[in-house]
């Protein structure tokens, strides 16, 4: 009696060949990736931890000093807004005029509108929110002012600082005074974003633990 024909599973170059020749090195193929997949998850585990760490260890010892600087760079933001508020804004707008930079309808745009500014920045760096905004506009709006500051400085113009109301006479003092404003005020812009990415790397974190 002739035994049924086999029907091979795979044929290479016109040649029958078994399947089941293939399983172990696909096996051991599965197996490599799997392995592969676990070192690298490994790997973004603990990178992923070790930039979390980075990040959070570094501004929470100077939390203190931050909080202060805040607090004041907020104050001062919020008495410069008052002391032109208190007076009438024309007062502010000559101020403003003795740059020699801006026509006159922006001028009075500027005065009217400045001082309610200052206010806001001021009450969001007290009260804390909205720091990344917030402190990167007191930033730039810091380096508006120092700039106009040092240019009249370096041309010889004796003329109203205009930073707290009229009378303030424009002089080195003024500009160690904001130029160390700004400082503070980049400090924080720097420690607002770096939070933000901390956070992001935290969720990352959690995100890879539980895995």
């Amino acid at each position: 009696m002739i035994p049924p024909a086999t029907t091979p599973n795979t044929c290479i170059h016109g040649l029958p060949v078994c399947s089941a020749n293939f399983k172990p090195e696909i096996e051991r193929k599965n197996s490599l990736r799997r392995v592969l997949q676990d070192l690298e998850r490994e790997a973004l585990h603990k990178a992923t931890r070790d930039c979390y760490f980075n990040l959070m260890t570094g501004p929470k010892a100077l939390r203190p000093l931050l909080i202060m600087l805040r607090l004041g760079l907020g104050g001062i933001f919020i008495y410069a807004a008052w002391t032109k508020l208190r007076d009438p804004w024309s007062l502010f707008a000559m101020a403003i005029d003795s740059y020699q930079l801006l026509p006159l309808w922006a001028v009075e745009w500027t005065a009217r509108v400045l001082p309610w500014l200052e206010l806001a920045l001021g009450a969001l760096l007290v009260t804390g929110r909205s720091m990344r905004i917030s402190t990167a506009l007191a930033s730039l709006l810091l380096v508006v002012f120092f700039a106009l500051m040092v240019r009249a400085y370096l041309k010889g113009m004796e003329i109203s600082c205009g930073c707290f109301g009229p009378g303030e006479t424009l002089s080195w003092k003024t500009l160690l005074r904001d130029g160390s404003m700004l400082a503070g005020s980049l400090l924080l812009t720097a420690v607002s974003f770096r939070n933000r990415t901390a956070r992001n790397v935290q969720y990352e974190f959690q995100r890879v633990e539980g895995q």
